[in-house]
């Protein structure tokens, strides 16, 4: 059993430095709620809390592959760990199994597209017009 010190001690809260949102002050998020630390975990390809906000506002909250309202994570280049930009769990994994490899996912595409040979080339003129921006 507990002893009252220490649930006096759930009951302080804090206030995201990010956000504003408030946490339990026992949780030691170095100033920062769950969900503002969870953005930025990995150091090596980290987002700031305030940059994950600024780059998921101006996504409008939607994956940049699909453009799915949807939680986003950070896509990085696992060569040089650049961060590419936010993107779904769902996209994040396709490009994942796909080794994050342009070839591979053409070949899928043009796998997927096969039966319908005009999709596929409706599909290559939109990316040339994506690779453009």
């Amino acid at each position: 059993m507990g002893s009252i010190r220490s649930k006096k001690a759930l009951l302080k809260r804090a206030r995201c430095q990010e956000c504003g949102g408030s946490y339990a002050k026992i949780c030691l998020r170095n100033g920062y709620c769950s969900e503002c630390s969870g953005k930025w975990r990995a150091p090596e390809h980290s987002m700031r809390p305030i940059e994950f906000q600024e780059k998921s506002r101006e996504q409008k909250k939607r994956c940049a592959i699909c453009d799915m309202e949807a939680y986003l994570v950070i896509d990085h280049n696992h060569q040089t760990n650049q961060v590419r930009g936010l993107i779904c769990s769902q996209c994040n994994t396709g490009i994942g199994l796909l080794g994050d490899s342009p070839e591979r996912l053409m070949k899928a595409v043009e796998y997927l597209t096969q039966a319908d040979v005009s999709g596929f080339h409706r599909l290559l003129e939109k990316f040339d017009e994506f690779k453009q921006k």
